[in-house]
């Protein structure tokens, strides 16, 4: 696994694709600390990383799409699974590089206290937006397993986290509604954003957490089944 995280992450920064991401994410949270924090006087930052979410919805199916698609592509994929490595590490140390990638950026906007700043309340967004991450980091990797078109794996993975992204404003559209009642529950319980903001509004949730942590095992087990699965198929 450790050879796997070494070689992703090299070829995440060997192509530029990690600094681009870092520089564009500092960017984004920049412009968004300026304008709620200094210009707003707001010394909560989880409303800075709060808005960053929508950037998440470009970035993370690119940074994602090619973790296992782009084996298969290449036609690398029998010579990677066939090797003593056991598919679940391979996996493993894909989806540990790309959470890598991502958190590297977090670890950068070091916060210190002059003034009266929530820092408690703010670290515990950052430990918020970093399970949110990789959960769907999680998703992301699990939709490159599926298909060899890293377009078409960073569509699914844009479009299904755009519909999480969405899915709690739905619910409650429909909330009026007799089968809206039943449905609308469901729905908000699957969003993965919406959690993230009780942390924002000082609710430390521990199911949240957990939510997210069992987001990320599920589909990284489903990323193995589907590949043990396509080479039962050869």
């Amino acid at each position: 696994m450790r050879a796997i995280y070494k070689k992703e992450i090299g070829s995440f920064y060997r192509s530029m694709m990690g600094y681009l991401y870092t520089a564009f994410f500092l960017l984004i949270a920049g412009v968004y600390f300026a304008a709620f924090n200094l210009q707003g006087g707001i010394s909560e930052f989880g409303y800075v990383l709060g808005n960053t979410m929508v950037v998440l919805l470009v970035v993370i199916p690119v940074l994602t799409m090619r973790t296992l698609g782009g084996e298969q592509r290449q036609r690398t994929d029998q010579l990677l699974y066939t090797s003593p490595v056991k598919i679940s590490q391979i996996v493993l140390g894909k989806f540990f590089a790309v959470l890598t990638v991502f958190t590297v950026p977090l670890l950068i906007l070091v916060l210190s206290q002059f003034g009266k700043i929530s820092l408690l309340q703010s670290y515990s967004s950052f430990l918020a937006f970093f399970f949110m991450g990789a959960s769907c980091i999680a998703i992301g990797i699990f939709i490159s397993s599926l298909t060899e078109n890293q377009i078409i794996a960073a569509v699914l993975t844009f479009a299904v986290m755009l519909l999480s992204y969405l899915i709690n404003g739905i619910g409650s559209l429909i909330k009026g509604y007799a089968v809206g009642n039943i449905i609308s529950p469901f729905l908000q319980w699957l969003s993965l954003f919406q959690r993230y903001y009780d942390f924002v509004d000082g609710y430390f949730d521990v199911t949240h957490l957990v939510y997210y942590v069992s987001v990320v095992v599920l589909f990284l087990f489903l990323t193995v089944q589907s590949i043990k699965k396509r080479f039962r198929k050869r």
